[in-house]
């Protein structure tokens, strides 16, 4: 600042320097900044560029900045030099906040009482178009919407206020403030203004059954079924909710007033099917459930034994027409005494179920126990699931290697005989080696001690190799080295090995293990013909690409096909982190200064190219000539 820097330049940052001191909550570089002339009233946007955040977080106002992220602080510097606390702000996406407002969606109690103390008005709009008792209850934050309720009773007189505050802590699973707010009168009722049934039926949705149960204890339910008619939305809707919470008494009341067992939720909600089982999802279990599927899905068995009982005398075909499907869901939640039953009623362990056309069983993959069971009761190990619109396949057992399911590849091989994928360019999976490369180490050594033959440095070795490689993992590396598959692979799909090397969970210890074993086994860090700098760099992946650089990989390598470097590539995108840390690791290295200018000067061609193009995300030629000057005379 000394220098005469403009305390509003932020170059490529997202927020202008005084917003992002008030959102990090830095009150002394706050205070330096108004100190040199900023304008904490201004009204202008906070934003670098405002137009590329026409609905997004612009919320215009210092003030309010700090105050939504709790910084007490920065608000009474800010309040100190004169900014008002009612300061108001309509966000393009028309919502209307105020500091109060959001210190009350975030929880910070002190603000919240600071701003209550200054006159504020608490009945400011705030989030989800209700005030700020709502904002507050929805965060979980008991304690703001106690001090709300004792100070400003009013924000709860009205019913649908009340009842959307009730609605929301209950979606986010706030038992204390549920308490608190049925404490203070918002049991819902039959007859009341607002939501009725939603926060039991968020509660339920969500599995948030001690927040289900202190809302059912508040309430009558049987004067909700009383005041609805036979068959309607409040009878549909509370018996998905008593399915999903096995309120046996509830369902049969229901059933005996002719509530239909074939219901699905009229607000197509997916009643937290989310996957129980540890391994990836294949069947497709999305979908608006049965309560026969729903109280399956959760195992409540007196629950659905009742709805089973009904759905039999009523319309069999609920066992397999609506997806997701009992047997499906059954299998889903891992419950196998719902599942024996529904066999014994007639469920077909061989339906195929959309849009893969699945057999059901193959879920049960993960559960052996249930699969067995499956087998004894007449799956057919036989069938394959059929994929797009070029048809490939894929077997149970492939479903058993690709998920890690030892036990289940057990089974599976006593109980039938399993042939191989044939190997073609767009065929997947091509080979039971690389369906175990996506199940791990404990796979690929089960099937090479099951007599599978694979030869060394086949495509099917290479294709495995990929996935591991891609996945970084380490254990199923070693095993192909020690078993001496990898042969004399040092490229895979036209890349060196070091290239294909990645962490989809950005585990970049993994990704250091895997390069490290490697080159423990004698694999260079250059490929033959050009450098995994090269590949690294088309995706910007700084991390890996500082991995590669630690183990020596040279960014100045000329590809022998693209005539470029990585350090070239990484100037014509303009990313600066890239060409730093390629810059850096050259400080450490010798290389002569003729070479050194020859390949700074292409890199430099690069970067006017990425700029002509467009292509470039910075300008980085400042960066490579201050290099080559600072070599040349340290040299």
């Amino acid at each position: 600042m000394e220098a005469n820097a403009s305390p509003h330049a932020a170059r490529y940052e997202k927020w202008l320097p005084t917003a992002l001191a008030c959102i990090y909550g830095h009150e002394p570089v706050v205070r330096m900044l108004l100190e040199y002339g900023v304008d904490p009233n201004s009204t202008g946007s906070w934003l670098q560029d405002p137009s590329n955040e026409a609905y997004g977080y612009d919320e215009d106002c210092l003030l309010i900045l700090a105050a939504g992220r709790g910084h007490e602080d920065v608000v009474r510097l800010l309040l100190s030099y004169g900014v008002p606390p009612g300061v108001e702000f309509v966000r393009p996406d028309g919502l209307n906040i105020s500091p109060l407002s959001e210190a009350a969606r975030y929880g910070s109690l002190s603000l919240v009482k600071l701003f209550v103390s200054l006159g504020c008005d608490v009945h400011i709009g705030a989030w989800w178009g209700a005030n700020i008792l709502v904002s507050a209850a929805g965060g979980g934050h008991c304690e703001v919407v106690r001090f709300l309720l004792e100070t400003n009773p009013d924000l709860e007189k009205s019913p649908r206020e009340a009842s959307f505050a009730l609605l929301m802590a209950a979606r986010g699973g706030h038992l204390e403030t549920v308490e608190l707010l049925l404490e203070h009168g918002t049991t819902p009722t039959p007859t009341m203004i607002g939501w009725h049934l939603d926060p039991l039926i968020e509660a339920a949705e969500h599995e948030y059954y001690a927040v289900v149960d202190a809302l059912r204890n508040s309430m009558d339910l049987l004067a909700f079924i009383a005041h609805g008619e036979p068959d309607d939305d409040t009878h549909r809707e509370l018996l998905l909710v008593s399915a999903a919470c096995g309120w046996e008494d509830i369902i049969k009341e229901l059933l005996d007033r002719g509530c239909s067992s074939d219901c699905v939720d009229s607000e197509a909600r997916e009643w937290g099917m989310e996957r129980r089982l540890w391994g990836p999802r294949y069947l497709s279990i999305k979908g608006y459930p049965l309560p026969l599927a729903l109280a399956a899905h959760r195992g409540h068995y007196g629950a659905f034994e009742l709805l089973l009982n009904h759905t039999i005398e009523s319309d069999k075909s609920l066992l397999y027409r609506i997806h997701p499907t009992p047997l499906q869901s059954a299998i889903d939640g891992s419950q196998k005494r719902i599942v024996s039953m529904l066999l014994d009623h007639g469920a077909d362990p061989n339906l195929r179920i959309p849009p893969h056309n699945t057999p059901v069983f193959f879920e049960a993959v993960q559960v052996p126990e249930i699969l067995e069971l499956l087998l004894d009761r007449g799956a057919d190990p036989r069938l394959n699931t059929e994929y797009g619109v070029e048809v490939h396949y894929e077997s149970v057992f492939m479903r058993a290697l690709g998920t890690g399911s030892l036990a289940a590849a057990h089974i599976l091989q006593q109980r039938a005989s399993f042939i191989e994928p044939r190997l073609g360019t767009d065929s997947y999976p091509t080979s039971f080696l690389e369906g175990a490369a996506y199940g791990g180490a404990v796979m690929i050594e089960y099937l090479l001690d099951s007599d599978y033959e694979v030869v060394p440095g086949s495509p099917q070795v290479g294709r495995a190799l990929h996935i591991i490689l891609s996945r970084s993992d380490t254990s199923s590396l070693t095993l192909l080295f020690e078993r001496g598959l990898i042969g004399n692979l040092t490229t895979i799909e036209n890349k060196s090995l070091m290239g294909v090397v990645d962490s989809p969970s950005e585990d970049w210890d993994a990704v250091a293990a895997t390069l490290d074993t490697l080159i423990a086994h004698g694999i260079d860090v250059e490929g033959e013909s050009y450098s995994p700098l090269h590949d690294v760099v088309d995706m910007r992946m700084s991390n890996l690409s500082q991995l590669l650089l630690d183990r020596g990989a040279d960014p100045l390598r000329t590809h022998t096909t693209l005539g470029t470097t990585p350090l070239g590539q990484a100037a014509r995108k303009g990313s600066i982190n890239l060409v730093r840390i390629m810059l850096k690791a050259l400080e450490r290295r010798i290389v002569l200064l003729e070479e050194l200018k020859e390949k700074l000067v292409e890199a430099e061609k690069q970067a006017e190219l990425g700029q002509q193009e467009r292509l470039a995300e910075d300008d980085v030629l400042p960066l490579l000539r201050r290099f080559y000057w600072r070599k040349k005379y340290q040299d």
